[in-house]
C-alpha cells in the first residue's frame, strides 16, 4: 500500500517560491495534446497520483558544548526568514539521533536547516536531497570555510601549452587559453578574453603579470604560484584561485575580481580597489593594510597583519572571520554574521552602517574605540566586546538585540535602545570561523522535562514540549474526493474539497499528547450527504481518549472516546454530513457553480487527546476518506489506502473499480484512475462539470509520465491553468 503523510515529519512547499523558477517544456514524446479528459489517461502500473514523494531525514550532533542537552533541529521550505515558520522540527542530541520520514513536493532539490542550541542561539545550513535521502550532521556552528576546491574549468581546453619554460615573456591579446605546466619562470601581459591557467602540480614563478579586461589568472589546486609585480587593470579582468600555495611578493592592488578558494598570502598590503569584487571561500593573508572600496564577500577567513579600512565605498558581508592586528577603520557597509576581531583600536566612523546578525561578535583591542554611529542587531544575541577604553558619542550607539561587554566606558552619550544593553552575559560559542567564542553557556529548564526553555515551547508545561504541524503552522492542504465509485464521475474534483492542517504537540520525548486537526470544508459538488473521516492505520481505538468537535448526526456509531465502533483500527469521523459543515444556500450545489451564491467556508477544529503519549515515530499513516451520502460501507480513500473494517467490499472491482487486482492499487479504476487526489496547498478547483485535465494542462503530462514531468503541475504559473474553469468566489 502507498503511504499518505508519515506523521513524523511532513515538508511541504508553498507554491510561492517556484513561481519564479524556469518552466518545464512540453516533452514532444509524450502525446497528451488531443487528450481531453481523465479517461483517455494511460499512466504507469501503480502511479498513485501523488504530488509528492517520501524521504527519510537523518540527524546528528557530533557538537560536545552542550553536552547530552537537547537540539532543536528545524525544516524550512525556504529561506528561514523573519515570519517564516518550518515544516518539520526532530529533536536530536549527542548521544540521541533524529531518523524520521518525511514526505516533500517532488519539485524540491535542497532545504534548510536550522539548528536551535540548547540556549536559544541559531544555526542555519542548506541540505541537498540526494536521491530519497537527506542526512544532515552537525558539527560546530560557523559556515564553511572551503567550497569545492576544484576549479570547474580544470586545465582543459587549452590553445597553448607551456611545459617547463624559462624566463618565458608572453603577450597575448586574442581568444587564447594557455595552460602552464611544470616549472615555470617568466611573465604575461595579457588581453582580450585570453585565460591563463595554472594546471595542478605546476611551480611557477611569475616576475610580471598584467591583466585588461576580460583576461582572466586562474590557479587550480595543487598548483604554486609565487608572484610579484601582479595588476589587474580592467573591472572585467579575473583573479581566481584554488590552490592553498600562492604568495604575492608585493602589494595586491586589483581593479577586477577576485575570487579565492584556498589560501592567499600577500606580503604586502590589499588595496580591493574601487572596481573590484572580492568573494573569499579560503583564506586571505595580508602582512599590511587591507583597504576595502568596493564589494567584499567573506566566507572564509581574512586576517591582516595590520589595518583593515572598510573605505566609504565599501560593502562588506562576513560569514566567517576576519581580524586585523592592528585597527579596524569603519566607514562603509558592514553586515557581520560571524566573527570579527583587531587588537588595538576601533573607530565606528559616522559614515558607516554596521548590522549584526544571529550570535555574531566584532571584538576590539587594547586601544581606544570610538562609536559614532549605532551598531544595529538582528535575530539572536550578538555580541560586541571592548577590552579597552570606549567612547560612545553621541552619534553612536547600539539598537536591537545585542549586547555591549566594555568594562572602561570613557563616555556614554550616545543611545542604547532596547533590547540592547551593556554587560558580559551572552553566550557565543566556538566555532571553525570564531576560534574564541564568548560567555558561558546557560541553560534554563523551568519546567523539569529535560528540554531547555529556550527550545521548550511549553517552557511551564512538562507534558508538553514541541509543536509539529502539517503542513504548516498557518496554511492548509487540499483533499478533493469524487463521490460516484465504483463508477467512474466527471473529475472535476470538486464533489467534496476540504482544507486541512494538523497540529500534534509533542511531549519532551516526541510522544504525541495531543492532536488539533483544523479543516474547512470549501465546496460541495454534489447534492449526497457525503461524510468525511480519517483512519489511524497504525493506532488502535484505545489509543485515543477522546475526541471533541465532531460534527455527528447520529447516522454512525460513535464509541465514548470518539472513535467509531465495529473498527480495528482508530477510526476518528470528522462529520457525517457535508451540508453541516458548509450550509445549502438554497442552490443543488454549494461553491462550485459560478455566479450563484458564495458560502464563506468555517474554520474548525476536532481536538483528538491521546490516551498516553504515543511516539511520534508509531502513529505511522493517516488516512482519509469519505462517506458516500451516509451509506456507511461506500468509501472513497485516496489511491492504494485500506479501507475501514465497515468497508462494503463486495463493491471491490465493480463497475470501474479495479481494487483488488494484480498490479492495481486500492480505489484506483481498470485504467489506474483515482477517485480522490491531495494537493499540498490551497487549491483552486475546477467549476462544476469541468474536467480536471482540461482545466490545469500540465496534469494529463504529469500523470502520463507517472509524476516526473509538471510535478508542480497545480500551481497556476500564468500558461497552465484554464482561469475561466477554475472556481472564484
Amino acid at each position: 500500500m502507498k503511504k499518505y503523510f508519515n506523521l513524523i515529519a511532513i515538508i511541504i512547499i508553498s507554491l510561492n517560491i517556484f513561481t519564479h523558477c524556469k518552466k518545464d517544456k512540453i516533452d514532444d514524446n509524450q502525446n497528451t495534446a488531443h487528450i481531453s479528459s481523465m479517461k483517455e489517461l494511460q499512466v504507469p502500473s501503480g502511479f498513485d497520483f501523488s504530488t509528492m514523494r517520501e524521504i527519510d531525514f537523518t540527524a546528528s550532533i557530533e557538537d560536545d558544548m552542550f553536552g547530552n542537552n537537547k537540539y532543536k533541529i528545524e525544516l524550512f521550505d525556504k529561506f528561514p526568514s523573519e515570519g517564516t515558520s518550518p515544516r518539520v522540527v526532530v529533536i536530536a542530541s549527542k548521544n540521541q539521533n533524529a531518523s524520521v520520514k518525511a514526505r516533500i513536493s517532488r519539485a524540491v532539490k535542497n532545504v534548510f536547516v536550522v539548528v536551535n542550541y540548547p540556549n536559544g542561539i541559531r544555526d542555519m545550513r542548506t541540505v541537498s536531497i540526494e536521491g530519497d535521502k537527506v542526512n544532515f550532521t552537525f558539527k560546530k556552528m560557523g559556515r564553511p570555510q572551503r567550497k569545492t576546491q576544484i576549479n570547474p574549468n580544470g586545465c582543459t581546453g587549452c590553445t597553448v601549452t607551456l611545459n617547463n619554460f624559462s624566463n618565458y615573456n608572453g603577450n597575448f591579446w586574442g581568444n587564447e587559453i594557455i595552460c602552464i605546466s611544470g616549472t615555470f619562470t617568466g611573465g604575461f601581459n595579457i588581453g582580450g578574453n585570453v585565460q591563463v591557467r595554472i594546471c595542478p602540480g605546476a611551480n611557477v614563478n611569475f616576475s610580471y603579470f598584467n591583466a585588461n579586461n576580460n583576461a582572466s589568472l586562474e590557479i587550480n589546486a595543487g598548483a604554486t604560484l609565487t608572484t610579484g609585480n601582479i595588476n589587474f587593470n580592467g573591472n572585467t579582468s579575473a583573479f581566481r584561485n584554488w590552490s592553498n600555495n600562492v604568495t604575492i611578493t608585493s602589494n595586491f592592488s586589483p581593479n577586477g575580481k577576485v575570487y579565492n578558494e584556498g589560501i592567499l598570502n600577500i606580503n604586502g598590503q590589499f588595496n580591493c580597489n574601487s572596481g573590484s569584487e572580492i568573494v573569499n571561500y579560503g583564506e586571505i593573508n595580508t602582512t599590511s593594510d587591507i583597504n576595502i572600496n568596493h564589494k567584499f564577500l567573506n566566507h572564509g577567513k581574512v586576517a591582516s597583519g595590520n589595518t583593515i579600512h572598510f573605505n566609504r565605498s565599501s560593502n562588506v558581508q562576513n560569514y566567517c572571520s576576519m581580524t586585523a592586528n592592528n585597527n579596524f577603520h569603519f566607514n562603509g557597509i558592514l553586515e557581520n554574521c560571524s566573527y570579527m576581531r583587531c587588537n588595538n583600536e576601533m573607530y565606528v566612523n559616522s559614515s558607516t552602517t554596521i548590522t549584526l546578525y544571529d550570535g555574531a561578535m566584532i571584538k576590539g583591542g587594547t586601544g581606544n574605540t570610538y562609536f559614532n554611529k549605532v551598531i544595529q542587531a538582528y535575530g539572536s544575541t550578538s555580541s560586541i566586546v571592548i577590552p579597552g577604553p570606549l567612547t560612545i558619542n553621541s552619534s553612536g550607539g547600539i539598537a536591537g538585540n545585542v549586547e555591549l561587554c566594555a568594562t572602561n566606558i570613557v563616555a556614554n552619550n550616545g543611545a542604547i535602545v532596547a533590547p540592547a544593553s551593556i554587560g558580559c552575559n551572552n553566550f557565543i560559542p566556538t566555532s571553525p570561523c570564531n576560534p574564541e567564542g564568548f560567555g558561558t553557556p546557560s541553560i534554563v529548564d523551568s519546567d523539569g522535562d529535560g528540554v531547555p526553555d529556550n527550545i521548550d515551547e511549553y517552557p511551564n508545561d512538562p507534558l508538553r514540549a514541541y509543536n509539529l504541524y502539517f503542513p504548516s503552522q498557518n496554511g492548509f492542504n487540499t483533499l478533493a474526493f469524487e463521490d460516484l465509485w465504483p463508477a467512474y464521475g466527471d473529475f472535476d474534483f470538486n464533489d467534496l474539497v476540504i482544507h486541512n492542517r494538523m497540529h500534534f504537540v509533542l511531549n519532551a520525548n516526541m510522544g504525541a499528547v495531543e492532536l488539533f486537526y483544523t479543516y474547512k470544508v470549501v465546496a460541495i459538488g454534489a447534492s449526497q450527504r457525503n461524510a468525511f473521516g480519517i483512519q489511524f492505520d497504525n493506532l488502535l481505538p484505545s489509543a485515543i481518549q477522546s475526541v471533541d468537535g465532531q460534527l455527528l448526526s447520529g447516522f454512525t456509531s460513535i464509541a465514548p472516546n470518539g472513535t467509531e465502533n465495529g473498527q480495528s483500527k482508530a477510526v476518528v469521523i470528522i462529520f457525517d454530513n457535508a451540508f453541516s459543515a458548509l450550509p445549502n444556500p438554497g442552490t443543488l450545489f454549494v461553491n462550485t457553480v459560478p455566479n450563484q451564491t458564495f458560502v464563506a467556508p468555517i474554520e474548525r477544529v476536532v481536538t483528538i487527546n491521546f490516551s498516553s503519549p504515543i511516539p511520534i515515530a508509531n502513529i505511522g499513516d493517516w488516512n482519509p476518506f469519505t462517506i458516500v451520502n451516509q451509506n456507511r460501507g461506500r468509501e472513497v480513500h485516496l489511491p492504494g489506502f485500506q479501507p475501514t473494517d465497515l468497508a462494503n467490499t463486495t463493491l471491490f472491482g465493480t463497475i470501474d473499480d479495479n481494487t483488488g487486482a494484480s498490479g492495481f492499487l486500492n480505489y484506483t479504476s481498470k485504467t489506474g484512475l483515482p477517485w480522490a487526489i491531495e494537493i499540498p496547498d490551497i487549491w483552486k478547483y475546477p467549476i462544476e462539470k469541468e474536467d480536471i485535465v482540461g482545466v490545469y494542462q500540465q496534469f494529463a503530462p504529469w500523470a502520463q509520465s507517472g509524476g516526473v514531468q509538471y510535478p508542480l503541475w497545480y500551481v497556476d504559473n500564468g500558461n497552465n491553468v484554464v482561469t475561466s474553469k477554475i472556481y472564484n468566489p
